[in-house]
């Protein structure tokens, strides 16, 4: 008997590349943490759970698991982002299909912003604000036993008679009486064996220690959901859950998934120095100011502990617009980061986003400065990006581009129908850009950053392989130069993406 059945929906509804591939090289598919962390806290309290990870399969193989899981579920639940809206309303009208009595839950970033928009669908009965563990439990024993009364269920959203109803958000979860996260719930074999950037076969899972981030960046959904509240598990109980994870399922890597590790050097030195005995590598994020201010000592015991990797949130080479993105880093910071770095032979992952609110073509070519600078401090350096700005709701970003004309959909539906469209290529899409001639100088730099990407670090088929790296040759000498008239190449781009040829480099 199961009491409710857990969805993670894929950012494809279609599969046409599916995220996590049959067989060992999975590229680098990340586990639905929060489902997991979800399902031993339901588990701890006996519920009974099943768990869905969609991603792993085609769609129709996708709807028949979870159909099988159906029967006797009295609740399903999905963790939703903006961007799997579409797969996540495809998953949810099929349960209604197969049995209308059963109950849908949403919960996640996008919900959480828009609850009331998102319970408002014919296919969700209620939605979840924030942390989902306390609510779930209440809302499951609400369906099985009729206790507690549905009004007195924390972060509940739901509707009676048409007329919505939001109950009062819970309190902050102490993430220190968290259970170990419940990893059986997967098939966890299907994740463990990675190949890294550098080609490298490892064995790896993530683990979070802490929630939220004190930081206030613009674009960033923390300041409104978690608004700027960092919790952190003690040294003890993350060591704890390391030495389960490590030897439960012989790695030789961890990734810290925590969307900042290091606001506490003393808990993060604490954690360090233990891991040293382990031999085994790991990754991270880190904000470039941390990195340009630690001393010698602390930046040994991290070499020390195995750190292989820094994702740093470099994001533009313009201090402009740095500032209006509230970063409070400096242009200095980054490069000295990226310099400790390559010192501490530590890879960088730098993220970069363009096509933001107030970037100008100056901007951008400063971004571009930068980022040719950054490569030849350090060449093992790696991008996450440059990724086009996507204002998904939450952050001061988001209504600055309302303000800049962005039209927010009226209906879930139409988030659903937005997401499939894409963003690449249509100029209603960035309605903050008024020029132009800026908007296609915008899409032309992603675009050749896209295929430097698939050139230098991607393994698709060696057709697209080959014609990356031919047109890779062009772009280089562009960046080295910082010459960006004259887009021939986009072009060509478009002709192969047509064809289908370069469909894994351009997505939609």
């Amino acid at each position: 008997m199961t009491d409710v059945l857990l969805i993670c929906p894929s950012f494809d509804p279609e599969r046409r590349t599916p995220h996590i591939k049959e067989g060992p090289d999975i590229g680098s598919a990340t586990l639905p943490l929060a489902l997991v962390y979800l399902g031993a806290f339901l588990e701890e309290n006996d519920i009974q759970v099943k768990l869905v990870d969609t991603r792993l399969y085609s769609r129709d193989e996708a709807l028949r698991r979870i159909k099988n899981y159906l029967n006797g579920v009295s609740l399903v639940g999905l963790s939703v982002m903006t961007r799997t809206i579409p797969d996540a309303l495809t998953i949810s009208d099929f349960v209604k299909s197969c049995d209308n009595n059963i109950k849908i839950v949403w919960g996640g970033i996008h919900p959480t912003l828009l609850p009331a928009q998102t319970v408002s669908d014919k296919s969700i009965d209620f939605v979840i604000v924030g942390e989902g563990e306390v609510p779930l439990l209440g809302l499951i024993n609400h369906l099985k036993k009729g206790k507690p009364e549905i009004k007195e269920i924390p972060s509940l959203v739901y509707k009676q008679a048409n007329v919505i109803s939001m109950n009062e958000k819970a309190p902050p979860l102490d993430v220190n009486a968290l259970p170990f996260p419940a990893y059986h719930l997967l098939e966890i074999d299907r994740y463990i064996v990675r190949r890294g950037y550098d080609g490298e076969w490892i064995r790896t899972l993530e683990i979070q220690t802490s929630r939220g981030c004190p930081h206030r960046c613009a674009f960033c959904v923390n300041t409104i959901i978690n608004r700027q509240i960092y919790r952190m598990q003690q040294p003890t109980k993350v060591l704890n859950q390391l030495d389960k994870l490590i030897n439960n399922f012989n790695l030789n890597h961890v990734i810290f998934l925590d969307e900042n590790f290091f606001p506490s050097k003393k808990r993060a030195g604490a954690i360090l120095k233990e891991l040293v005995k382990y031999d085994i590598s790991w990754i991270g994020d880190c904000r470039a100011d941390y990195l340009s201010a630690y001393d010698s000592s602390f930046l040994s015991l991290m070499q020390k502990s195995g750190c292989k990797r820094l994702f740093i949130g470099v994001e533009s080479g313009s201090q402009k617009v740095l500032d209006a993105l509230k970063k409070d880093i400096t242009v200095e910071q980054v490069i000295n980061a990226v310099r400790t770095c390559t010192k501490y032979n530590i890879v960088p992952n730098a993220s970069i986003m363009i096509g933001l609110p107030s970037e100008t073509r100056e901007d951008l070519l400063k971004t571009l400065k930068l980022m040719w600078l950054l490569k030849k401090e350090c060449p093992k350096l790696l991008w996450s990006g440059p990724q086009l700005y996507r204002p998904y709701p939450g952050g001061t970003m988001y209504e600055l581009c309302k303000q800049s004309g962005l039209t927010e959909p009226e209906t879930l539906r139409q988030w659903a129908d937005d997401q499939s469209k894409g963003f690449t290529g249509y100029l209603d899409a960035f309605p903050w850009i008024k020029d132009i001639k800026t908007f296609n100088f915008v899409l032309n730099v992603y675009i050749y950053m896209q295929i430097l990407n698939v050139a230098e670090y991607a393994y698709p088929d060696m057709k697209t392989k080959l014609l990356a790296k031919s047109l890779a040759r062009i772009i280089n000498y562009r960046w080295s130069h910082n010459f960006w008239y004259i887009p021939i190449t986009p072009k060509i781009v478009r002709l192969l993406k047509d064809k289908r040829i370069l469909w894994s480099v351009l997505g939609q």
